[in-house]
């Protein structure tokens, strides 16, 4: 007991001597002013740290809704801008398209009518040859004869005099003559005595009196009448006559080498050798049946594979 009250002393007077001192007028004055102060300090601190942060939350806000209606407004305005574009836009593709189908519609049309063209002018074609054919066939009834002078036939009808003429030169009879069914000077009237005499038309209705005056005339070289040399000549279309001139250089060769040939149809050349039937429709093969024929081909022969179209006939 007596231990614990040394260590321990009084604790009355401990606690007198404490508690006067943490409750001292001066100490509380202080502190609790250093308190207040303190306290003023710091509200202002936080009312200005909400100020600012009302601020900027305000003015975040103000910036979002005024981007809103900034976009709402450039969209508008885009829209405004675009829609008369988009209606352009439209009616050049559906002027496009018109255009597109417009054109696919003429180019059809025009193969159609190339491909008709092409027909037409195919049936063109052979309609000529038809024409020619049937022209010929028609003329070869007929001859011509150049040389007779004008006025011979004196007050007798042509044809008449023509018959009673022809069949003193084939060795007819007296009194009998061919049939004829007229004959006519072929061309305008003279208006010069100077000038040639016209040529006498013949058409014959027997085929073998024609070929037999057309015969003599070829053996002697020419018919005759008083002093005048009368030549003999078929009556071929202008087509045949201008093919049969493009021949030349074949005729011509032949002639110089005393190889007797005949015209075929239209410009086809007819010879007869060792037997055999040699033609040419054209030089090309005019070529070939000069080798045939073993004549030399001079170097100036031209070369033609074909026979010329027969648009070009009368251009020829």
């Amino acid at each position: 007991m007596g231990k614990n009250s040394k260590t321990r002393g009084n604790p009355a007077a401990s606690v007198s001597t404490t508690l006067p001192d943490f409750f001292s007028p001066t100490m509380n004055s202080t502190e609790s002013s250093d308190q207040a102060s303190s306290v003023h300090k710091m509200a202002p601190r936080k009312e200005k740290e909400t100020e600012s942060s009302t601020e900027r939350l305000v003015t975040y806000a103000d910036m979002t809704e005024s981007l809103k209606s900034l976009e709402v407004n450039l969209s508008d305005k885009l829209a405004s801008l675009i829609a008369p574009l988009s209606t352009q836009i439209k009616e050049l593709k559906n002027s496009i398209s018109q255009a597109i189908q417009t054109a696919d519609t003429a180019l059809e049309l025009g193969l159609t009518l190339q491909e008709t063209s092409r027909q037409l002018q195919q049936q063109a074609d052979s309609t000529a040859e038809r024409l020619i054919f049937l022209e010929n066939q028609v003329r070869s009834l007929n001859l011509k004869f150049r040389g007779l002078f004008e006025g011979a036939e004196e007050n007798k009808d042509l044809t008449c005099f023509m018959a009673e003429w022809l069949a003193s030169q084939i060795g007819l009879e007296e009194g009998v003559i061919p049939l004829l069914d007229i004959a006519y000077r072929v061309g305008p009237a003279r208006r010069r005595r100077s000038q040639l005499p016209r040529d006498i038309l013949v058409r014959f209705r027997d085929t073998r009196v024609k070929q037999k005056i057309w015969a003599e005339a070829r053996a002697k070289g020419h018919l005759q009448f008083q002093d005048s040399k009368i030549w003999v000549m078929q009556d071929l279309s202008v087509e045949t006559l201008n093919l049969r001139r493009r021949m030349k250089p074949l005729t011509l060769l032949l002639q110089q080498n005393k190889t007797r040939y005949r015209w075929m149809a239209y410009a086809t050349v007819q010879v007869v050798h060792q037997g055999q039937i040699l033609q040419a429709s054209d030089l090309d093969s005019g070529r070939q049946l000069l080798k045939e024929l073993e004549i030399p081909i001079p170097s100036e022969y031209p070369v033609e594979t074909a026979m010329p179209d027969v648009q070009q006939w009368k251009k020829a």
